[in-house]
Order: C-alpha cells, then sequence, then structure tokens
C-alpha cells in the first residue's frame, strides 16, 4: 500500500502514471507507461507537424533562411579564424576593436530604422502599398544620411578618440578606414530590415552567401600580406558587396509587387521612427556602447589588446551558437506583426510559445555541446588561444540568455514596448560595465568582459519576464468569483 500510495502522489499529468498507480502496479512499472507516452506524444506532434499549413509554411520559410544563412557563417567565421592565426592575439584585438567602434556607431546612425521596417513592410504590403514605398524611400535616405555624417564626424576625431580612449594611437588610420566598413554595414543592415518585411528568405541568403565567398579569399590576403590594414579594407569589401546584391533583391520586390520608392514623400512616415526607431536606437546604442566601453577598459591596460582578441575569438563562438535562434526569430517576426494586425490573438500566442521554446531548446542544446567540447575549439584560433578554454563556458551560458531575451525582445517590438525595453536597457546594460570594472584587477580582462556581458543578459530577461508576461504571452488576469 505504501508503495501505491507513492505512485499515487507521483502525478505529471499523464495518463499512463496515473492507470498504473490505479492498478495498483509496481513501482517500476511507470518507467514502461512513461516511455510509451512519450513516444505516443511525439508521434502526435510529429503529425501535426506534417498536416499543419502553419507549420509547412514556417518550415519552407526556416529552412531557406537556416541553411543558406548557416553556410553564410560558416564562411565569415572561418574568415575570422584564418584572421586569427595569420594576426595572431595581440592584433586580432585591435581588429576587434575598430569592429566594435564601427558596430557602435552603427547603433546610431542605423536609428533601428532596419527594424522599424520589418514590422511596418510586412504589416502593409497587402494592403497600403504606397506607404511602403514611402517607408523603403525613407530606410534608404535615413541611413545613408546619418551613416555619411556618422562617418564625418568620426573621421574628424579618431585621433582623440584612439589617443584618449585606446591609448593606441597607431590605430587612427584603421578606424578611419572601418569607416568606410560602417558605411556599407549601416545601409546593409537597413536592407535587411526590408527584405525581412517581404519575407524573402532566398534573396537574403543569395546575398549573404555570395558576400561570404567573396570576403574569404580577400580575408585571407589582405590579412596575411597587409596586417590590420588588409583586414579591416577586405571587411569593407564584404560589405559592400553584400549592400549591393540587397539593392538588387529589394528592386526586384518592389517589382513584383507593384511598389514605386517616393523619396519626395518619405518624410510623412518619419512618425513612424518616434514609435519604435528611436527605442530601437537607444537599446542598440546601450548594447554597442556598454561592449565597446568595457573592451576600451580592457584595451588600455598593460596587455590589454590580446584580452580583447581573446573575448573577440569566443565571441565568434558566441555568434555562431546565436545564429540558428536569430534566423528562426527573423521568421517568426513578420508572422507575429501579421497575427496582431488581424487581431488573431490566438495565432499570435502560438508564434510567442513557438519563439520562446526555440530559443530555450535550441540555446540550451548548443551551448551544452560547445561547453563539452570546448577544450578542443579554441586551438582552432591558434595556440595563443588554446589554454583559455573555460571562457567558452561563460559564452555557453550567454548564449542562453541572448536567445531568450531575443525571443522577448522581438515580443516587445511587436506589442510596440520598445519604451518599456529602451529603460531596461539603461539599467541592465550599465551592469556590463559596472562588473567588467569590478572584476579587471581579478580576473583576466577577456573573462571579466565576457561574465558581464553574460551577467546583463540574464538581468535584463529576468525584469522583462516579471514585469510583462501579461502582456507578451496575453494572460487574462483572474476574475475572483
Amino acid at each position: 500500500m505504501a508503495a501505491n500510495r507513492v505512485c499515487g502522489d507521483f502525478y505529471l499529468g499523464s495518463r499512463g502514471i496515473r492507470r498504473a498507480a490505479s492498478k495498483k502496479y509496481a513501482p517500476n512499472a511507470l518507467v514502461p507507461s512513461l516511455s510509451m507516452h512519450i513516444k505516443a506524444t511525439a508521434q502526435r506532434y510529429a503529425v501535426k507537424l506534417v498536416t499543419s499549413p502553419l507549420a509547412q509554411k514556417l518550415l519552407s520559410d526556416s529552412a531557406w533562411t537556416l541553411f543558406g544563412n548557416a553556410l553564410a557563417k560558416g564562411l565569415t567565421f572561418l574568415a575570422f579564424v584564418l584572421l586569427t592565426r595569420s594576426l595572431g592575439r595581440a592584433v586580432c584585438g585591435e581588429f576587434g576593436i575598430v569592429r566594435m567602434t564601427a558596430d557602435m556607431f552603427l547603433a546610431v546612425s542605423a536609428m533601428g530604422v532596419g527594424t522599424t521596417s520589418v514590422k511596418y513592410i510586412s504589416e502593409l504590403l497587402k494592403t497600403d502599398k504606397k506607404r511602403v514605398g514611402r517607408i523603403i524611400a525613407l530606410v534608404y535616405l535615413f541611413s545613408a544620411i546619418t551613416s555619411l555624417v556618422t562617418c564625418a564626424v568620426f573621421v574628424v576625431f579618431a585621433p582623440q578618440i584612439c589617443q584618449v580612449m585606446l591609448k593606441a594611437p597607431h590605430l587612427t588610420g584603421e578606424l578611419r578606414i572601418g569607416m568606410v566598413m560602417f558605411f556599407f554595414l549601416a545601409l546593409s543592415g537597413a536592407q535587411g530590415g526590408v527584405m525581412l518585411g517581404f519575407q524573402d528568405y532566398k534573396g537574403m541568403v543569395i546575398s549573404a552567401v555570395c558576400a561570404s565567398l567573396v570576403a574569404l579569399p580577400i580575408y585571407f590576403f589582405g590579412a596575411e600580406y597587409y596586417g590590420l590594414s588588409g583586414a579591416v579594407v577586405a571587411a569593407a569589401i564584404a560589405a559592400a558587396i553584400n549592400c549591393l546584391l540587397n539593392s538588387i533583391f529589394i528592386f526586384r520586390n518592389t517589382r513584383k509587387h507593384q511598389i514605386h520608392y517616393a523619396f519626395l514623400t518619405a518624410y510623412k512616415e518619419l512618425g513612424i521612427l518616434k514609435e519604435t526607431g528611436v527605442p530601437i536606437l537607444l537599446c542598440g546604442l546601450c548594447a554597442a556602447f556598454s561592449g565597446w566601453f568595457s573592451q576600451t577598459l580592457i584595451a588600455s591596460r598593460p596587455g590589454g589588446m590580446a584580452e580583447v582578441g581573446l573575448f573577440a575569438a569566443s565571441s565568434s563562438i558566441l555568434t555562431i551558437m546565436l545564429f540558428i535562434p536569430r534566423q528562426m526569430f527573423s521568421v517568426y517576426l513578420p508572422k507575429l506583426g501579421e497575427s496582431l494586425a488581424a487581431g488573431n490573438k490566438r495565432l499570435y500566442l502560438k508564434y510567442a510559445k513557438l519563439s520562446l521554446f526555440t530559443a530555450i531548446s535550441l540555446s540550451f542544446g548548443m551551448g551544452s555541446c560547445v561547453a563539452l567540447a570546448s577544450p578542443w575549439i579554441m586551438p582552432i584560433f591558434g595556440a595563443e588561444f588554446a589554454g583559455d578554454w573555460p571562457i567558452l563556458l561563460v559564452i555557453c551560458l550567454s548564449c542562453v540568455f541572448a536567445s531568450v531575451g531575443s525571443a522577448l525582445w522581438y515580443l516587445m517590438l511587436v506589442n510596440k514596448m520598445m519604451w518599456y525595453q529602451t529603460w531596461l536597457c539603461l539599467l541592465s546594460y550599465s551592469l556590463t560595465i559596472l562588473v567588467t570594472w569590478l572584476l579587471r584587477d581579478y580576473l583576466p580582462g577577456a573573462y571579466a568582459i565576457a561574465i558581464g556581458g553574460c551577467v546583463t543578459l540574464l538581468v535584463c530577461d529576468i525584469l522583462v519576464v516579471t514585469l510583462f508576461r501579461k502582456k507578451l504571452f496575453c494572460i487574462e488576469p483572474r476574475v475572483s468569483t
């Protein structure tokens, strides 16, 4: 009886376990019952996956996005590995600083216009093509003008930034070359938002793969024969090719949907920047500035560039790990916007839960694999990196937190809650700088930066789930009777 009582109290909500307890089976009889229940559940979801038009559409869109961009990311990662082995750890850190500086100014100039365009183009494509034409024109004009202004300002103040902040005046020339890379990155980032709005995943894949194929030999020969300057020029050329190909595919989509660019009346759509563009700008600026400032705290110390190089190498692994979840989110975002615009909360809730499940399952699975293989992964970048494999354990935790945070970020975007996200970013990303500053005297610089970023991502996820879960997942308040 005691054994039966234990079985009866062991409740998992499955019919097999309750039946085993009610028929007074032995406790070990629960094992086959549970396995049969799991098998039946898996078969039921497999049938739904095959027969559901929604699942088939997601799989079709995700296949192009996943496998094509996986090839592009793999080529980019291979180029970075060749770069680190050719330049060495310290010079790789200098390249990381140049790229991070460009990313910070990219956040300022882009002002979230690319991500904002995803939401509005996907919502208006079938109902108001004139507005879509004005939004696309606004994307081009705004990103081009702000990028040029930012480049001009940076070229003027580059010597002061290198001398005062980085304590590396010899990087002035490379940083100025990096502004060319930054200009094309800003344009291609904004164009990526337009292509996502059109749901042209095939075009995005072709553009990214072609740019990566061209960049791979340029990276290798540039770094091998011209050092850091050659690597920066190679990055600028790759960004320019990607920008050109994106322009071709956007033009093809506008002709397909009979949309005309409206540059003269694009100013009428400036209101969308106030609603979502400015909050996205502030969020991106917080993330970019906190990462850049944390790295400059380490880079300005003796041996700091080598530590930044280690962090850049480990961050490239994080980029690969986050690739699949974020590509899946890029498929979900237009569909989340469409379902909300149509007032279909049930469909929206399916996509919302699916995006969060995707974030947790994929990031946890990849993080576990990378953590186990970390002693064999870091030597890929060269002998100088081989002994610092424990940093990948922190990177794996960051992968889980960053993936969940990306899913929540997209949900807040489609629910027009970006101003809330902005204040959370201002609060949480300040922790990156604070934790890095506190740990830099006790840990190697790369570990201090990595732990600071990990803590920031965890705090941001906790705050979003605690404060906004009812709004994001359509949880109705309980009414007492």
